[in-house]
């Protein structure tokens, strides 16, 4: 188990991201803050190689010290602090797509974190086992209520929690909202009834299926259902998707040979989650489409469903951007596994 982070280590990390630095810079940087010695500074630099977090190259004057794992699941900004720096100034490591990050999805989740969830897995299985169909129904209907309202409002709708309920269960609009509005809320129904009818289809990531919860998700809101042909820009960040079809081809057939090889349908569904949002193969609806996909694979393989009722909007999209532009991933993951266990606790239990 690796050693809690001292401040001071958790400052040179930090420092780390934006480029290699030498011993002479990392103690300057702590003089600022820290009565430290240069012996305190190797043995914090000695720990943090130890524990494979940087690595040390070169010799004497010439020795200089980089971050090794890409992503990190090491937690080593203050969000708040980060986004106070204007998007144009930021120092990001990602500005475009980055291939290799699709090869360290074997290294999201450590072996404890994915034991905890299988016992949550078979506990589900046990629950869904002893429940009758009628309650199943009306318990994935109140799980579709809130995962059509809180997976809108994370995209900018502006439908309650209530009115989102009346149009689901009534198909009566909110007065004040759009139509946009409320197909976009309908669509995660549509979608999310789809795969119900198909569970067998979505035990895993494929690209049809892609394609398939798309086409259902951006249904009658004039998006071309296809891969994108242009390139996009992300609000709030300085990162860039890829920029033509084919590139995106790729990278989706590259993720699906991945996740084939992936044994773990939770993490299948955490790397769907992230990497159609990172990838951003369409046009628009790239955030609700993997939302949905990544939540097929978890219901189809008998793991809690996640709604993302109790998430922050903004933290959310935080957590995205620092994985696109630090690849960082250990706040988009704090943010899943959050989310995991508050179903667990809200939805289907026994």
């Amino acid at each position: 188990m690796n050693k809690a982070m001292s401040p001071r280590q958790l400052k040179i990390l930090n420092y780390l991201t934006d480029s290699n630095k030498s011993r002479a810079e990392i103690e300057e940087l702590l003089l600022k803050d820290y009565a430290v010695s240069k012996i305190t500074v190797v043995r914090d630099l000695s720990e943090l190689i130890e524990q494979g977090f940087i690595q040390q190259q070169g010799l004497g004057p010439s020795t200089y010290y980089s971050i090794t794992n890409k992503p990190t699941n090491l937690p080593i900004y203050n969000l708040d602090e980060y986004f106070k720096t204007d998007v144009d100034k930021r120092n990001i490591r990602g500005s475009h797509f980055e291939t290799n990050l699709i090869n360290e999805i074997d290294n999201f989740f450590n072996p404890e974190e994915l034991n905890e969830i299988e016992i949550s897995r078979n506990v589900f299985k046990n629950i869904m086992s002893k429940r009758n169909s009628t309650d199943i129904k009306k318990e994935l209907e109140r799980f579709i209520i809130e995962l059509s309202w809180k997976s809108s409002k994370i995209e900018g709708n502006t439908y309650t929690l209530l009115d989102t309920e009346n149009l689901i269960k009534n198909n009566i609009e909110a007065p004040n909202n759009s139509k946009e509005e409320s197909q976009m809320i309908l669509n995660h129904k549509y979608a999310f009834d789809y795969i119900l009818k198909n569970l067998d289809n979505f035990k895993g990531f494929s690209g049809q299926n892609l394609k398939q919860i798309h086409s259902l998700i951006v249904k009658d809101l004039n998006i071309q259902t296809d891969y994108r042909l242009h390139s996009v820009g992300i609000a709030g960040t300085k990162y860039l998707p890829l920029d033509n079809k084919y590139q995106i081809e790729d990278a989706i057939k590259m993720l699906d040979m991945k996740l084939k090889d992936i044994e773990s349908p939770f993490i299948k569904a955490f790397a769907t989650l992230v990497f159609i949002s990172y990838i951003q193969p369409f046009a628009d609806g790239n955030k609700r489409t993997a939302r949905i996909l990544s939540n097929s694979i978890l219901i189809a393989n008998n793991y809690y469903p996640l709604s993302y009722r109790s998430v922050d909007e903004i933290e959310y999209k935080k957590a995205l951007i620092i994985f696109y532009e630090q690849f960082n991933i250990s706040y988009f993951k704090k943010t899943f596994l959050n989310q995991y266990q508050f179903s667990m606790t809200n939805y289907f239990k026994s």
